[in-house]
């Protein structure tokens, strides 16, 4: 199997580099652009790249999993609550509100994707576009909505700390 890859090529432009190098006074190319002098400054400005590069993509993984830690327990703290409510014997409506937000938390449709019908000439699956809301902004804005129908029925007080109106607010931020 054959290594493909950004470190790969550095690695054998160097090997080019090398090769080049072992010419010594006979490697006189008639174009200047490839001369031993400009294969090596091109060289180093694409090992500082990669370093760059790498260093940056550190800092950006630690952000994104820091991100991802945060959001981990989004989908079972709203579950939880969800369930709660739904016990509390709230309005119907409110509750399915309620399921119908953590449902796009979820990233789930309402309805089933359609099916392609073999018996007419049209794919009706084409017809179908993403129904996901889980990008983080959008979950956050679920959440929002959730705890803005918690706070406006006085049913919403449950005994789990981390259930409370406060502890959703902090989750959203």
């Amino acid at each position: 199997m054959s290594e493909v890859g950004h470190a790969r090529n550095l690695q054998n432009f160097q090997s080019l580099i090398s090769f080049v190098t072992g010419y010594g006074s006979v490697y006189k190319p008639s174009n200047a652009q490839i001369e031993l002098a400009q294969l090596t400054a091109a060289f180093s400005l694409a090992d500082t790249a990669m370093d760059d590069v790498t260093v940056k993509l550190g800092i950006s993984k630690t952000s994104i999993n820091s991100r991802q830690n945060v959001f981990a327990p989004l989908q079972t703290t709203v579950a939880r609550s969800v369930n709660y409510y739904a016990s509390t014997g709230a309005a119907e409506n409110s509750i399915a509100d309620v399921k119908s937000l953590k449902r796009k938390i979820d990233g789930k449709r309402a309805s089933p994707k359609p099916v392609d019908d073999p018996n007419t000439p049209e794919n009706e699956a084409d017809a179908a576009h993403s129904a996901a809301q889980t990008s983080y902004t959008q979950r956050v804005e679920h959440l929002d909505n959730i705890i803005a129908i918690y706070q406006g029925d006085p049913l919403y007080i449950p005994n789990e700390a981390d259930l409370t109106i406060a502890a959703l607010q902090a989750l959203s931020t």
